[in-house]
């Protein structure tokens, strides 16, 4: 059920333009005919060409810059082509489009289908004209989008597709941390290095990137990336990364202590709520706007941000080993997870340790040592929930130069400064 608050809405919460939570950008998509969706791009590039207002590129697979082939869910595969983004040449308007050619593999009697998928991708704030690249939008930014779209597409072309004929596909939620409104001492990078050892990757997976230099892939510096199928998390240093992606970001020193944690919620997610709020008595267009109302009000981000960084990077402060230990009394099975954390240097190494001795001794068919290693991963999970209640994040602060022995963690610094405000 969906955790509501008592305190008043965020909404109203600008006294700090940079600590902020609500949701980033959000996204709308429509399946199109091949042929609807070329005279589509063909509209876009003549717009472009004729007035300079936008301007459109080409976007090929990242490894090969040629089709990739996908599988789809029914097993069936497909090749997506290069991805069409139209952009407007001014800077922070706050509107992006998109546009994926994809072609299926032909079946064993020849037959291949061939059809497209139009996207927008809308960041409120700059779409209201509020050239803030950091701080979160909320709800308040919602009402008056779609007939402002409308006149915005009708200076293009009648044929672009109005607000109301998209589906919501993705909801990016955020919450930026400022560590100097927070007033936390350890700097980003290093608050940045706690958290990759935080975060519990549990189902997900990381995402990585080539290295030239190592010639392997490795996670990105300050940032880590973890997907799955219906949402992925996105935790970074925001000045890094508007330096390497928008360096021409007008307020762009605003970011230099800010760190941001993204709940970005795909399709698979977002129908699941599309289902269950689906009223029968109202138009698709009418419930399509319900469901984005909902899942970009107040109350929803706010959910989804802190229920995701709990099971993500876990509650609790930031302590030195030695202290994390005192602070245990004479629990030795929370101790011992500490230490194990602590010399894995993080939580999902650790767990991997456990998972691969247990993994090891069934292979075996050691069954005493199955019996251990099995106990060992229950007595892991239940240290990190037990952890969690004394306050105490499982990842330690190291012992050398960072002359920082704990410190609160982000969310807890976040409920203790910030919300006497909201």
């Amino acid at each position: 059920m969906l955790r509501t608050s008592s305190r008043s809405s965020f909404g109203s919460f600008p006294r700090s333009r940079k600590t902020s939570i609500g949701f980033h950008t959000f996204m709308l998509s429509i399946f199109l005919s091949w042929s609807m969706a070329k005279e589509l791009l063909d509209i876009f590039k003549h717009y472009s060409k004729t007035t300079g207002i936008t301007k459109w590129k080409g976007i090929p697979d990242k490894k090969t810059g040629k089709p990739k082939t996908v599988i789809n869910p029914d097993g069936s595969s497909c090749l997506t082509y290069p991805l069409y983004e139209i952009k407007f040449t001014e800077w922070g308007r706050g509107i992006t489009w998109y546009i994926s050619f994809i072609e299926t593999e032909k079946d064993k009697n020849g037959r291949q289908l061939r059809y497209a998928i139009f996207s927008v991708k809308l960041n409120p704030r700059l779409f209201w004209g509020d050239k803030n690249f950091i701080t979160a939008s909320n709800e308040t930014h919602i009402d008056g989008i779609p007939s402002k779209y409308d006149s915005i597409i009708k200076e293009i072309s009648n044929e672009i597709p109005p607000f109301s004929a998209y589906r919501l596909s993705r909801v990016d939620y955020c919450i930026n941390f400022d560590l100097e409104e927070l007033r936390l001492n350890i700097p980003v990078e290093r608050m940045m290095e706690l958290l990759e050892r935080a975060n519990d990757w549990g189902h997900f997976k990381e995402r990585l990137v080539y290295n030239k230099r190592t010639h392997r892939k490795e996670p990105e510096e300050n940032c880590f990336y973890l997907e799955t199928r219906p949402l992925n998390i996105n935790c970074y240093w925001k000045y890094a990364d508007l330096i390497k992606n928008y360096p021409d970001t007008p307020n762009i020193e605003d970011s230099k202590n800010v760190i941001r944690f993204e709940p970005q919620f795909k399709s698979p997610k977002i129908n699941k709520f599309r289902k269950g709020w689906h009223d029968p008595n109202l138009s698709d267009e009418e419930n399509e706007w319900i469901l984005i109302k909902n899942l970009l009000s107040d109350a929803m981000s706010e959910y989804v941000v802190f229920d995701y960084f709990d099971k993500v990077i876990r509650p609790g402060n930031y302590y030195t080993l030695e202290t994390a230990i005192s602070k245990c009394g004479s629990r030795q099975t929370l101790i011992d997870t500490l230490k194990l954390i602590a010399k894995k240097r993080g939580i999902h190494k650790a767990k991997k340790y456990l998972e691969e001795k247990l993994e090891q001794a069934v292979e075996s068919r050691d069954i005493d040592a199955a019996h251990i290693a099995s106990s060992n991963m229950d007595k892991f999970s239940y240290s990190l929930r037990e952890l969690a209640k004394l306050g105490i994040n499982p990842v330690c602060i190291p012992r050398d130069d960072w002359e920082v022995s704990s410190e609160l963690g982000l969310m807890e610094a976040y409920k203790l400064v910030m919300e006497p405000v909201r």
